[in-house]
């Protein structure tokens, strides 16, 4: 057999395999197939009744149940699957090859018993891929963007241009041979193909200014420096000099920006606005002030508040500040665009004809048409610019406006995930309006009697009581040992509940800085903004309760924050003070 062969295609026996379950072991299928399919890089899970074969459930399955609307339908199991009664590599390779969605096959006897799966080994980025489709499909990410979108559209005093593109149609575009180009250059990228290119298509790529044979070394550097931050749930790239790429306060530098701009552009989108596998003076962001410069329009600067990653740049445009002097350009996915037209909004406007108009595309593209070269930046920032001329913004007075951004935190997507799940976990709803809540966050390391006091207290304000118990695994006890704790501490008080504090209340790079002293205020202040957006309006939470820190001036400081940043979303704050004889207690 052919190494090729050997090395891209296995057998892998069933008793290798994790991937295989007997019907009558699952309670609940899909839950049980999402966390697998996430936590594993299965594509098929392989169901089996009474050892023999029932049937498949492929990962496209279940994300085809969730796209269905999930609990309103049910979940089926495939049981019209392609299966092999021989190991035989060579023919799954001629199977896998005519159909490309295919990854794997089970060899089944003629009994219907199992011997194992023939495997098509996937690259990193299609599991990715895989993974990230399953969860926007289950947790209607694309719906959740879309008013995200529409909450700031309606919100900004800015000028907004929204952009999208038609991604089906830019594939059909390529054909049948560049989508095989593309297909074999996910399969193959990786230290030898970076990208999964040659040297002969990266110098189709690069274009001819761009022919010293080291230059990809150099960009994969340049680029593997540029790794952004995350600050209160904003992501901005850090100061960074190189060859290819410019970083400054927080975002990517456009070449050429007039030194006497009073107005500006500011773009905000993915990979192919940052200008991904491009030098600074070959992004859109740097053609369209070449455009607006040359055309006498010195007074406008554009910026470039790209960033790498399909959507965290939604941080970037809640954190801004903006004025009515501005224009913001931001580019989105189609499955983002609203239902309707947002009136807001001065041009909405598909860029997939610049696409369709580039021949041949493969050659100006990488692994996927959103990372492309100077020549597609080139044709999108024309558009873009032609676009903004029709509206005539670029005329238009200078207004006396300030600018206001719409917060100073953000909060993505998967925080709101993770609580979904963690709520339920420990099953923790929102009780009716008429039942007052409140909640402590507590180390408990340990219970002391002066924690029952002020426990006693906060119940004569409230119904329901939470005892949110922090994680940090460096307190002198371990997370198992403070609930107990905690439990037993409480016992004989109605309405208190004890549950641990997870990964975002009170987290542990929060508790481990005010362990060692060492405020960091805006650790500080997103804590609060999470609990405040996400904890207590998700569980109705009206009271937050502390207890003045006198000996720890950290502590003291966060509570400081608690009691600042927590009434902006309703929430009281009660502060008990310490008693004489509870001096030295820890909380």
């Amino acid at each position: 057999m052919d190494k090729d062969v050997e090395d891209k295609y296995a057998f892998i026996e069933m008793k290798n395999m994790t991937s295989v379950y007997e019907i009558t072991d699952i309670l609940d299928l899909p839950q049980m197939a999402y966390t697998h399919f996430m936590n594993y890089d299965d594509e098929v899970l392989y169901l089996l009744s009474d050892g023999k074969m029932a049937g498949v459930l492929s990962i496209g399955d279940l994300e085809r149940y969730y796209v269905r609307g999930g609990g309103q339908n049910e979940l089926t199991i495939n049981i019209d699957y392609t299966s092999a009664t021989e190991i035989d590599v060579k023919a799954a390779e001629v199977f896998f090859e005519r159909i490309e969605t295919i990854n794997e096959m089970p060899v089944v006897t003629n009994s219907k018993e199992l011997i194992g799966v023939i495997r098509k080994e996937k690259s990193r980025q299609t599991r990715r891929m895989q993974r990230d489709s399953l969860m926007e499909a289950k947790y209607r990410i694309s719906e959740w963007q879309r008013n995200k979108l529409i909450r700031f559209i309606n919100h900004t005093k800015a000028k907004v241009f929204l952009y999208h593109e038609d991604s089906s149609a830019i594939r059909e575009y390529l054909g049948d041979n560049g989508k095989i180009i593309l297909k074999k250059r996910r399969e193959r990228a990786g230290e030898k193909y970076w990208k999964g290119l040659s040297d002969e298509e990266w110098v189709r790529f690069l274009g001819e200014a761009e022919q010293d044979p080291k230059i990809v070394d150099v960009m994969r550097t340049d680029f593997g420096s540029c790794v952004p931050s995350i600050r209160k749930g904003v992501v901005f790239y850090n100061d960074l000099e190189s060859r290819f790429c410019n970083c400054k306060d927080g975002y990517r530098i456009t070449s050429n920006n007039p030194s006497n701009a009073t107005r500006r552009v500011i773009l905000y989108g993915a990979c192919t606005v940052a200008g991904g596998y491009c030098k600074d003076d070959k992004t859109i962001a740097s053609y369209l002030q070449r455009y607006l410069s040359d055309n006498g329009y010195t007074f406008w600067k554009v910026l470039n508040k790209g960033i790498c990653n399909s959507v965290k740049f939604f941080s970037r445009m809640f954190t801004e500040e903006l004025s009515e002097n501005d224009i913001v350009v931001i580019w989105i996915p189609q499955r983002w665009l609203p239902d309707d037209n947002i009136d807001k909004c001065v041009y909405q406007g598909n860029l997939t004809k610049v696409f369709l108009e580039i021949s041949p595309l493969i050659d100006n593209i990488l692994d996927s048409f959103r990372h492309c070269n100077y020549k597609v930046n080139q044709k999108l920032a024309e558009q873009i610019y032609k676009d903004i001329c029709a509206s005539k913004l670029l005329d238009s007075p200078m207004q006396p406006d300030m600018p206001e951004r719409q917060q100073d935190y953000y909060i993505d997507w998967d925080i709101y995930i993770y609580f979904r799940d963690y709520f339920e976990q420990n099953d923790l709803h929102k009780e009716d309006d008429c039942v007052k809540t409140g909640a402590f966050v507590i180390t408990c390391d340990s219970f002391t009697q002066a924690h029952r006091i002020w426990i006693e207290e906060a119940l004569k304000y409230v119904n329901k009581l939470y005892l949110f118990i922090a994680e940090d695994p460096k307190l002198q006890f371990c997370l198992d040992d403070r609930l107990r704790m905690a439990e037993s501490g409480v016992e004989g008080l109605s309405g208190v509940i004890v549950v641990p504090a997870g990964k975002y209340i009170f987290p542990n790079n929060l508790s481990r800085s005010i362990r060692k002293g060492k405020a960091n205020q805006d650790v500080m202040e997103y804590d609060c903004d999470i609990w405040g957006e996400v904890v207590a309006k998700q569980l109705g939470i009206q009271y937050r309760f502390v207890v003045d820190e006198a000996e720890s001036v950290v502590l003291k400081e966060y509570h400081e924050n608690v009691k600042r940043i927590l009434p902006n979303f309703g929430i009281k704050v009660i502060e008990f003070t310490r008693e004489n004889e509870l001096e030295g207690r820890n909380l």
